[in-house]
């Protein structure tokens, strides 16, 4: 193994199609993360960029790797050491449900650590949206 390898998963009560959409509109991705509506802009396609301005003025950006509509994202984020580890969110139908899964290896246990539980964040939140859309 090269690196720290993690993997969270969480089902959610939304069809995929619905947890695409708040992955892929600005106004959802925005909802999502917490932060009020226009704080997201989002340009989805592989090299596209990503940025979020969080509740407190704090901005995160990053960029698209890859891209396949209602299965998965591959994305990495700015700042996170001089090479940024991809990490991707595959989504699967649970019978009408969506099992949202994000995986990543990291370069570092602190990376590894800090991602793994901003990844466990970002399940509850989207379990929290999915309910408001």
């Amino acid at each position: 193994m090269s690196g720290y390898e993690y993997t969270v998963s969480r089902v959610v009560d939304a069809p995929v199609e619905q947890v695409w959409r708040m992955w892929t509109e600005a106004e959802h991705y925005a909802g999502v993360f917490q932060t009020t509506p226009g704080a997201a802009e989002i340009d989805v396609r592989p090299g596209g960029a990503w940025k979020i301005t969080m509740s407190g003025g704090t901005p995160m950006t990053g960029a698209y790797v890859e891209v396949i509509p209602n299965k998965r994202l591959v994305t990495t984020m700015d700042g996170a050491g001089p090479h940024p580890s991809p990490m991707a969110m595959d989504l699967a139908d649970e019978g009408g449900r969506t099992r949202i899964t994000f995986s990543q290896t990291c370069t570092t246990r602190e990376e590894h650590a800090q991602s793994k539980e901003g990844s466990e964040i970002l399940l509850q939140w989207c379990a929290d949206y999915a309910t408001k859309m």
